[in-house]
């Protein structure tokens, strides 16, 4: 049985997306929020185990989005081999993943696939899960098309359903219905993968199964399509227009916009002027999006791509929550798209709240709430269910 804690901080964010709330008790027994009070709103006697009071705590955090075989190398060289590499050496890979997600207060993340594998392989040989991984095994995608370093194309014998229902070991679904963004042109839109009759079966079959579908889809017809199939989440979504955000807001459909891999490649002097300069664009337009579905009401949860060239496991967060701030939205918005709206996409039992009869399970970050998000990365303390992992 854990003991009962007391623990002091200065500033709460308490996931919700309400203000931040200064000089703040949480009470704690066996890994569970019994009360939250002011410090001076309550005569206690218990001993403070535990004095955060120059600092804040946040909900630990959710990314909705990630490669865990990938390293997020801008050498093509080196992601080529990432994929043909023996699985002995992709545990290593994501192994390591693994540990920098934990250090930057991570408490769960969905992979969005790789071709072997490897992330369900690794998950069944006794992996010890502080971590939460959720995983689609692999992406399903059209013969001929984009995603072979995310998964496998749908045998020509088989639906798009038929395929889903062979997978195995899986916790949602992953389709990709369009390309990756051109840097050569912008604005540049690719014809969707599958027509919506094969999407809507393919997310009725999941449904069947208890499974969600999240779906990779960027520019109008794509993300029209994919949200008419009722889907669970549009994943990337550049370029789909203020109309898909209207139908997405009204569905009550997530998007994870994933706005941090255009910003590497805008930032990397490896593409030239010309293609970087179209990547400032594309990432202007995404920020543009993300301020338009925050007006909306679209329904947002916080996913890097980390895995992606230039973007790392677990650091990258800052940056998307950065992008967040960019296009308007509060700290307490951000961390409330990061925590809660990520734990109700993912169907966590952690919730993501900071409140009383909740899971004791939430990160402490250094000085007050104007560090954010920088002193994620200066974690001083990291509880899941009441126990301090670091």
């Amino acid at each position: 049985m854990l003991k009962k804690q007391l623990i002091k901080c200065g500033w709460l964010i308490d996931g919700s997306g309400s203000r931040i709330k200064k000089n703040i008790m949480i009470k704690i027994e066996d890994g569970t929020i019994t009360d939250i009070f002011d410090y001076a709103a309550e005569d206690f006697i218990e001993t403070i185990s535990t004095d955060f009071s120059n600092d804040t705590i946040l909900p630990c955090l959710i990314d909705a989005h990630v490669h865990l075989s990938l390293i997020g190398d801008f050498i093509n060289s080196k992601k080529q081999a990432e994929t043909k590499s023996l699985y002995e050496q992709i545990k290593k890979i994501i192994d390591n993943n693994i540990k920098q997600h934990l250090c930057y207060g991570i408490i769960a993340v969905r992979d969005g696939g790789c071709p072997n594998g490897y992330v369900i392989n690794f998950l069944k040989e006794n992996y010890k899960q502080t971590l939460q991984i959720l995983s689609p095994n692999y992406a399903l995608y059209k013969q001929g098309r984009y995603g072979n370093i995310l998964g496998k194309p749908v045998p020509s014998e088989l639906t798009l359903s038929q395929a889903i229902l062979k997978l195995s070991s899986i916790n949602h679904v992953k389709i990709i219905n369009s390309g990756i963004n051109s840097i050569s042109v912008f604005g540049k839109e690719t014809q969707p993968q599958f027509d919506i009759s094969e999407l809507k079966e393919a997310v009725n079959t999941a449904r069947r199964l208890g499974l969600k579908t999240m779906v990779h889809a960027n520019g109008k017809i794509p993300v029209h399509n994919s949200l008419d199939s009722n889907c669970d989440s549009i994943e990337h979504g550049y370029f789909m227009g203020e109309d898909n955000l209207k139908i997405m807001a009204d569905k009550q459909i997530f998007w994870v916009p994933t706005v941090c891999p255009m910003e590497a490649i805008a930032k990397h002097e490896k593409y030239g002027k010309n293609k970087t300069d179209i990547a400032k664009q594309t990432l202007d337009s995404q920020i543009e999006q993300l301020s338009k579905a925050q007006e909306i009401g679209v329904k947002l949860a916080i996913g890097t791509d980390s895995g992606s060239p230039g973007v790392k496991h677990g650091e990258s967060i800052i940056k998307e929550i950065a992008l967040f701030i960019k296009a308007g939205f509060t700290i307490e918005e951000t961390i409330k798209c990061a925590s809660v709206n990520g734990a109700e996409l993912l169907n966590l039992q952690y919730s993501g709240k900071i409140l009383k009869g909740q899971n004791a399970s939430f990160i402490v970050c250094e000085g007050n709430p104007d560090n954010l998000p920088e002193s994620i990365e200066n974690i001083k303390a990291f509880y899941i269910n009441g126990v301090n992992i670091f």
